[in-house]
Order: structure tokens, then sequence, then C-alpha cells
């Protein structure tokens, strides 16, 4: 297990020049680069008195000191005030005098108290949770000084949770991942690219879209060959390089904002990817079509702790919204037409043709091709009845590389050959015409 390399000052600048270039690959802290950023002087008790004191947005709750995944599922979710949070979050602490105010909140969140229970406002875009201030919030930050163009459009995301209050090892498929911190501490448990030696079991369940979870929760990174580990500090920023997976705990009252940057060649076929994905998921989804009568009743019995019939499709992350298959088809072809675009301009071949709508059964031709379903068959049998059953040896015809329009697929742990032939092989296929005027 290696620790985070921690860099400021020239070898700093060094640092953010690699990032903005493309050519880190490995997670570093930069020190000293956000001093002069007013969210600098954030703490839970000037936020809960200030900017956010009235503001109502959506926490989650879990139990402390679980050994197994605590997926956001499994969480139970509340919307209060951040002055009721900050309260509810310093009980014992001596801060509040008005036991009847957190008894209250205590009451509200089913009798779940701190002293058992974390609780998290996670992934709080700035826009929302800052709407009416200056640029929606994002004059409280600044990116330009650990190298981001803030010219063009930037997002930030806003984090703020109780001491051990943790996030699912998981890596986003979009970009990479800057997150300062801003008050307390958090533990990051980083490992390389991929899954070669079957130890992080990645999964797509519970369903969000860009993140690919794994179903083990790890205590030290040092169970996978080339972990890293990290402490992160206030006024530290954590560069997380593209696929890397994450797991976060904090390690007290913790407050940390974060932006994802695009990397518009790789992101281009993962939203066509992430695309597949919210179609199966979200469309087999039976529930899909609840409406918002029959989704609060679960919520209130859910809430007051009365069983409801098991369900075997609760697969979506509570945060998720689902849209609907017309809107999912629409999303699947405005990623494949910017794929196609993005390809087009990086081989300087061009103005791209653009794509019409994609149809649904060509999506169910590419999902029921054998290769594919070869190898959703193996995962499915593997995944049932574990590792020790014997299958027939793969089919040399379906084989790692794959012929696509006349183009070898080569396609593995973020390498781009295999999205240019798939949008060359999408270029070269008779739906690929020009929209209707």
């Amino acid at each position: 297990m290696a620790a985070v390399r921690r860099v400021e000052g020239e070898e700093g600048k060094e640092a953010i020049s690699l990032i903005k270039d493309g050519k880190l690959d490995r997670p570093v802290v930069l020190v000293g680069f956000i001093e002069g950023w007013p969210a600098r002087k954030w703490t839970p008790f000037s936020l809960a008195q200030g900017p956010l004191a009235e503001v109502t947005t959506s926490f989650r709750f879990g139990a402390r000191g679980s050994q197994e995944v605590t997926r956001e599922n499994d969480c139970f979710f509340k919307s209060l005030s951040f002055r009721d949070f900050f309260l509810w979050s310093q009980e014992g602490n001596g801060v509040s005098k008005d036991n009847a105010a957190l008894d209250k909140i205590t009451r509200s969140l089913g009798g779940r108290s701190k002293g058992a229970y974390w609780g998290y406002a996670d992934y709080k875009r700035f826009h929302e949770l800052f709407r009416g201030f200056p640029q929606n919030g994002e004059s409280f930050v600044d990116w330009s000084s650990v190298g981001v163009d803030t010219t063009g459009y930037v997002h930030s995301n806003f984090w703020y949770g109780s001491a051990g209050s943790e996030a699912q090892c998981h890596y986003d498929t979009y970009g990479y991942n800057l997150v300062a911190q801003l008050y307390g501490e958090k533990r990051w448990l980083l490992f390389p690219p991929g899954d070669r030696k079957g130890l992080m079991r990645p999964t797509r369940i519970p369903y969000e879209e860009s993140s690919v979870f794994s179903d083990l929760k790890f205590k030290s990174a040092g169970e996978v060959p080339g972990g890293m580990e990290v402490v992160l500090k206030p006024g530290e920023v954590l560069y997380v390089p593209h696929y890397w997976w994450h797991q976060v705990e904090a390690l007290s009252d913790s407050i940390s904002v974060n932006s994802w940057v695009d990397l518009p060649v790789p992101d281009s076929f993962e939203r066509v990817k992430e695309g597949i994905v919210r179609l199966v998921a979200c469309n087999l989804h039976t529930k899909r079509l609840r409406t918002t009568d029959e989704m609060a009743m679960r919520t209130s019995k859910k809430n007051h702790g009365e069983e409801e019939e098991e369900e075997d499709n609760d697969w979506i992350n509570p945060t998720e919204e689902v849209r609907g298959l017309a809107w999912d088809m629409e999303a699947l072809s405005v990623a494949m037409s910017d794929c196609h675009t993005v390809r087009r301009e990086k081989s300087g071949r061009g103005a791209p043709r653009l794509l019409e709508l994609i149809k649904l059964h060509q999506v169910v031709k590419a999902l029921t091709h054998p290769r594919v379903v070869e190898a959703a068959a193996r995962q499915l049998i593997l995944d049932h009845f574990g590792p020790d059953i014997d299958l027939p040896e793969v089919e040399s015809s379906w084989g790692e590389e794959a012929e696509l329009g006349g183009k070898a697929a080569r396609y593995e742990g973020g390498k781009e050959d295999g999205a240019s032939a798939a949008c060359e092989a999408a270029e070269s296929s008779p739906s690929a015409k020009r929209p209707r005027a």
C-alpha cells in the first residue's frame, strides 16, 4: 500500500500542468492552492447559521460501524434544513440548549440519533443549493487555482456529512475528479482502474448514472495491488484520475466540494455505454410508472417502519430519476451523435454526419449479438453459482477481438481504440443518416 503523494509550490504547479495535459495517471494531493477561496472559511456552524440556515435538502442516514457495504438504497432519507441537521449532528456537544428542538428532530428521523447513525448531504449541486447567490454559488470557489479552465461551463458539488458518513467504493465513468477539503478530514482508499485480478467485484446495482460500484467494503488500500490511501485535510485538493476506484469515509464532521472535469474523447464513448445501461436498468424496473402518490405512500411506510412486500426490482438509487423509455432513447441517440462528432473531429475528417434517433430494434440487435450474450450468460452463471462451476471455452469466433464495421475493437479500461471502432462502425452503418429538416 502506498501513500498518496502531497505536492505544493513549484512541484504542485508542475502536477497541475500534467493534470491539464492528461499526463498524470496517479492520484496526488495539491497543497496550498485554495486558501484564497471564500468557501475555505466555511464551517458547519457558519453554514448552519448563515447562507444555508433555512435551506432544506435531502440527507441520507446510515448505521454507524457497519462492516458490510452501505448502499444508498440501504439508507434512510429525510429532508431537513441545514440548521436542523447541524443541531442533530452536534448532539452531546453542548451546542444547543434546546432539548425539545433536538428531540423533535430526532423523532422526525424515526428515533435515529447521532450516536447510532451518521448523516450525509452528498452530491448537492451548487446551482440548486445556492440558487439566488452570485453565480449560483460558484463565486465561493475558484477552480482555476488548480488548473481548470473556468471560461466554459464549470459546475461544483457540495458534500457535508457527520463523522462516519461514507461513500461506497466506486469509480466514475466521466472525467477526472478534483476534491477540495474545506473542513474536517476524510479517509480515501484509492485503487487502480480495472479489475484484472477479480478483486473489485464491479456492479451497476444499485443503478446510478456514471457510477460503477464495488460489491465490497475495503478495510485497507493494501487489499488490492496498487492501492493507495490518504487522509485529506482542510485546504487540500485531491486529484482522482479517470476510472480510479475510491472509497471514502469522514473521520470527523466534514465539508468538501468537488468538480468533475470533462475528458471529451473518452467521455463521449462512456456516455453511449451509460445510455445503454440506463435503458436496461430503468426500463426493466417494473415500478418505474409509480405515481407521485404511490411513491409518497411507499416512503411513508418505510419511514414508519411498516413492512412492505419485498421487491426484486429495487435496484435504482433513490436519488436517480426514472424518466421513461422515450427520454432514455433520445438520450442514447444524443450520446451516439456526440460520440460520432468527437471522433470525427479528433481524426480530422471534417464535419460529422449526424445520426437519426436510434431505433429500439437497433438496441435489441446490439444487446442480443452472440458476443454480448456469451459474456452476459457467463457473468449471470458466475454471479448465481460462484466461480467453481465449469463453463465451456469461449468460442473463438466471439473472442476478445471483434470486427465492427471492418475495424478491430479493443476497448479495455478506458483505452480509446474500441470507441473509435464503434463510432466509425456507426458512421458506416445504413442508419447513419442526416436528420430530416
